[in-house]
């Protein structure tokens, strides 16, 4: 590090460690008598931080030079919050669904892509439970049925198939019939439904109708 940086660089670290003990009244004591805290303490802070979403980490990362990948790896693995230390989501009826993989099965769908010789990709979250390839859930907004024939993990632009996924698991299905973003799906005797994104009220609207009966699919 240059010499004329190390001043700034010290100011900043002493900011990070101030806001580490913010999350938590002992790290705070500390924190006003000796203006320091340990790597486990701050990596505890933080952890407090990120799960109260009071802290937003900012990476400096080159994947093509691989330069501070492994820096923000090892920061997912050691300081980044596990599901179950989250505060606990509710559904639309106010009950609380904790992030248990032996709890029903319950999915989120947050986002819907296009891709071609494909068609629709569906992202989604898992809430609860468990969800396997194969397995037939119920659209709780919709009332139709969906089997869960492929199961995926994204990295970057490719698919890995995988056979299961649970509870926190972030994963995307393709060829589902009729789920939209923002529907849940739930395994048997389940009754969740999310509704997590909040679209803004229409100033305006139109419709596309297919000039053919064949393009209505399209």
């Amino acid at each position: 590090m240059p010499d004329s940086e190390k001043e700034k660089a010290l100011e900043m670290h002493k900011a990070l460690v101030e806001a580490a003990a913010e999350n938590d009244e002992t790290l705070m004591e500390k924190f006003f008598e000796s203006e320091s805290l340990t790597e486990d303490e701050m990596r505890e802070g933080i952890r407090k931080g990120l799960a109260a979403r009071g802290m937003f980490p900012v990476f400096c990362v080159c994947a093509g030079k691989d330069m501070g990948v492994r820096r923000l790896m090892e920061f997912l693995g050691n300081v980044v919050p596990f599901v179950s230390d989250m505060p606990v989501v509710h559904n639309t009826r106010g009950v609380p669904v904790p992030p248990d993989a032996n709890g029903p099965t319950s999915l989120y769908f947050f986002k819907t892509a296009v891709e071609p010789h494909i068609g629709g990709v569906q992202y989604f979250k898992v809430m609860s439970g468990k969800v396997h390839e194969g397995d037939d859930l119920t659209n709780a907004d919709r009332g139709s049925k969906e089997r869960m024939a492929q199961l995926f993990v994204c990295a970057g632009a490719n698919r890995i198939p995988v056979p299961e996924l649970v509870a926190g698991d972030i994963g995307c299905t393709v060829k589902l019939k009729d789920v939209k973003t923002g529907n849940t799906l739930n395994g048997k005797d389940c009754e969740n439904r999310f509704n997590f994104i909040k679209y803004p009220n229409a100033k305006y609207s139109r419709a596309i109708k297919p000039v053919n009966e064949a393009d209505v699919e399209k």
